[in-house]
């Protein structure tokens, strides 16, 4: 009967709700709990020749490992604890004992109480009825935790692991190919299981929370720096073909550990520093093409921190910029040398995705310490670049063609200030601003090339606010000693070469190196275009523009202040000795296919102005325009041509100059220079020995020396005169009109007596001869 079977459908329905409402959710029905003092294991690496014995890479040793897992009605859980954790370097034949654990949580500062690892690994069902309110609808959570971990960073032990894996997992034998997946589909089992795994996917969440991470550099046995994070949160979600990473970090350090002679806290050894209280936000987020929500890009970056604090002293900075690039030519070996690795990087290329980006640093701070004695305090200057930001988005382009995205991009520097701090006899000190509020601001448009695409790949556009440099011949003398001090940081060692680095690294290795890198060079040879031996441009059916580049600035002064050396400069407008001021700067730049460089540039005006307040001057302009009506006082332009055997063609134009000239401005200006620019102090030189005094014998010999050297110097300059392969041919005109000089005799009045000399046109070029022409 119908009404009974659906008395015993509800009967059965209430009760499986009430076994429901009496199932206790957190009732363990399975507990495991497995527990060990010591775990350890080894990692080998198989000889290519059988006979030999393999290769002890690595040893990992793990104390008090304890599993507990459980099952509950509607969900799994597992949870990992690990005391300590080492793995010792057995690929350094000699390492230090510092050194010999390249991961460890004992050692260096560390508490030793606490648990390194605590893993928690949650599985629920979606039934379960807390799926929605306790674990927000994911069905996967893990939680780690790790308290202190140090990794010692060896060049060739870590390249050694990372080949291993590359190896091990890398395998080409081992991608499916498209004929297999193809196969697979066809099969209507398969595609049932494609389909229900696409309808509901599995959501995952990985939480991490890291107390303490120390990377240590290990250069050849020194421990060069360590490089610290401490409190940094990491979230992980993946949710079908889409992913979402986030991390915050708390405080970051780069630490000098070479200087052992002053404290960590020292400014000499905070080699870099996150500051303040809005520290690093990071966030990566994938998307999924197929997906209703898809924005038009594949993947989003978005960044946010706080006060970046640079001290840059030069010696650290150079072993570690050393340290680097030695890193990276072993790694162009170790990747020469695997196949497996140059398939990879086309397969990344191949496959290269859509990113938007949103990224905003506040206030790095670079500071530059003066090399001084011990016993002074440094003078410092002061770079506050104020806020770097960069961001992009796409848009469609209005073309005839479809699916053509453009990259905008927008980037630049605000609020730059640049300031000097100097320090004096008497425990005297003076701020200074050298530069206030500049603002520097890029847009660029980019495309990936099409044939039939008439717009430039990539077009950018810049432009500066008006920059007022104040500077001082002291505050100058520093900037020049920087001028050598930083590019010495980033310059790699004379002595460090292919051969030194190679014999480090395993034999096996550096042959197969050596054979890809002869291949490539070979292949370079033979793949080189025609060169064009003319230095008129030749038109090619499949020649582009690559680079279309403009930047403007409104202003472009420099101030020059005469000082005291040995006291605080007080006043500047007081001090001030003169002022110079590009205005209205204009630089283009078109770069083709070919190679082929055009760039040319527009200054309007080019002004110089005697500041001195004390002196009674009636001629302050020193430089200005004869005809105001002139649009551009100085025009310049350089061509290159492209191909193998290059020429480079240089014009420059300056239109109606006037340049007046008094003895006393000079005699300033002499003196600013004198000091700003003045030499070093000469090394002092031992008197002289027995040893250098010379016999004749050896006076003759020395004759005999010098004459070869003659005929080697002969040499040569006949070596130099023959035409080398791909050189670059220059060809330049200078062109000067209406020029005029004026020597004044006394500029404290204004009808004082003056030589001038002035000329219609002057005229000098250079192609195939040199040229002088002049004109009235």
């Amino acid at each position: 009967d119908d009404s009974d079977e659906e008395g015993i459908l509800k009967s059965g329905k209430s009760t499986k709700s009430q076994e429901d409402d009496t199932v206790n959710l957190h009732q363990r029905n399975f507990e495991f709990k497995f527990t060990v003092d010591k775990l350890q294991g080894s990692l080998y690496r198989a000889d290519v020749d059988e006979g030999k014995a393999d290769h002890l890479l690595v040893e990992l040793v793990a104390e008090h490992f304890t599993l507990d897992f459980f099952l509950r009605p509607y969900d799994m859980v597992a949870e990992v604890l690990l005391k300590s954790i080492n793995v010792d370097d057995y690929i350094d034949e000699d390492p230090s004992p510092e050194f010999k654990k390249i991961i460890s949580s004992k050692g260096f500062g560390v508490d030793e109480n606490k648990d390194l690892f605590n893993v928690k690994f949650v599985k629920v069902n979606a039934d379960s009825p807390e799926f929605t309110s306790t674990y927000e609808g994911i069905a996967t959570n893990l939680d780690v935790s790790v308290s202190t971990l140090n990794l010692v960073v060896t060049r060739k032990t870590l390249l050694t692991l990372l080949d291993f894996v590359l190896i091990t997992f890398a395998s080409p034998g081992q991608q499916p190919s498209p004929k297999n997946v193809e196969g697979k589909l066809d099969n209507p089992k398969t595609q049932d299981q494609v389909s229900a795994s696409k309808s509901g996917p599995d959501k995952l969440r990985i939480k991490v929370n890291l107390e303490s991470i120390a990377l240590i550099l290990n250069n050849d046995g020194i421990r060069l720096a360590t490089l610290s994070l401490t409190t940094a949160d990491v979230g992980i979600y993946l949710s079908g073909g889409s992913m979402r990473v986030g991390a915050r970090l708390g405080n970051l350090s780069l630490l000098d550990d070479i200087n052992q002679g002053a404290s960590e806290d020292s400014s000499l050894r905070q080699l870099i520093t996150i500051q303040g209280d809005d520290l690093a936000d990071f966030r990566y987020q994938t998307f999924d093409a197929h997906d209703e929500s898809y924005p038009g890009y594949d993947s989003k970056v978005y960044l946010r921190s706080g006060s970046i604090k640079v001290n840059f002293v030069q010696e650290p900075f150079r072993k570690i910029v050393n340290f680097l690039v030695k890193f990276g030519k072993m790694q162009a070996i170790f990747n020469a040398a695997r196949q497996a690795a140059a398939n990879q990087a086309s397969q990344m290329q191949e496959s290269a995705s859509k990113m938007h980006f949103d990224i905003l640093i506040k206030t790095p701070i670079i500071v530059f310490p003066r090399v001084m004695a011990v016993e002074q305090t440094r003078d410092l200057l002061t770079a506050y670049l104020g806020e770097i930001y960069a961001s992009n988005e796409f848009l469609a382009l209005e073309e005839p063609k479809d699916n053509i995205y453009v990259n905008k991009l927008s980037a630049g520097i605000r609020h730059v200030r640049l300031t000097s701090d100097f320090h004096y006899e008497g425990g005297q000190s003076e701020e200074l601003e050298m530069i206030d509020k500049v603002d520097l601001d890029f847009s660029m448009s980019y495309v990936e090339h099409q044939p039939g695409l008439k717009r430039p790949d990539a077009e950018i556009e810049g432009t500066m606010s008006p920059i007022n440099l104040i500077v001082t011949q002291t505050q100058l003398k520093f900037l020049l000693e920087l001028s050598k001090s930083v590019p010495g940081a980033f310059a790699t060692e004379p002595d460090q070469s292919e051969d030194e680095v190679m014999e480090e690294l395993p034999l096996s290795t550096t042959e197969s190196a050596k054979q890809v890198t002869e291949k490539s060079s070979q292949i370079e040879n033979t793949e080189h275009s025609p060169p064009h031996q003319s230095p008129e441009f030749r038109t090619v059916p499949d020649q582009w523009t690559k680079l279309d580049f403009v930047f403007k600035a409104k202003k472009v002064a420099l101030e020059l202040v005469l000082a005291n050396e040995d006291a605080p400069v007080g006043s500047v407008g007081e001090a001030s000795l003169s002022k110079f001021s590009l205005n209205d700067t204009s630089v283009k730049l078109r770069m083709k296919s070919d190679d082929t460089l055009e760039s040319e540039l527009l200054i309007d005006s080019f002004t110089i102005q005697d500041s001195r307040t004390r002196e009674t001057n009636k001629f302050r302009k020193i430089m200005s325009l004869i005809n105001n009506d002139v649009k551009q006082q100085f025009m310049a332009s350089v061509t290159i041509s492209g191909g193998k055997d290059r020429h480079l063609i240089a014009m420059l134009t300056i239109d109606s100059p006037r340049v007046i000239l008094a003895m006393d401005y000079l005699f300033a200006l002499q003196a600013f220079g004198n000091t700003a620019f003045s030499p070093e102090e000469p090394l002092q030189l031992s008197d002289e020995s027995e040893d250098d005094i010379t016999t004749p014998d050896e006076q003759e010999s020395d004759v005999g020396t010098r004459m070869d050297d003659k005929q080697e110097d002969l040499l040569e300059e006949q070596k130099e005169d023959l035409p080398k392969e791909g050189a670059t041919s220059i060809s330049f005109r200078v062109n000067v009109v209406d020029a005029q000089v004026m020597l004044i005799a006394n500029p404290s009045i204004s009808n004082s007596e003056a030589i001038v000399l002035g000329t219609k046109q002057v005229l000098l070029s250079q192609q195939n001869a040199s040229t002088l022409q002049i004109t009235k």
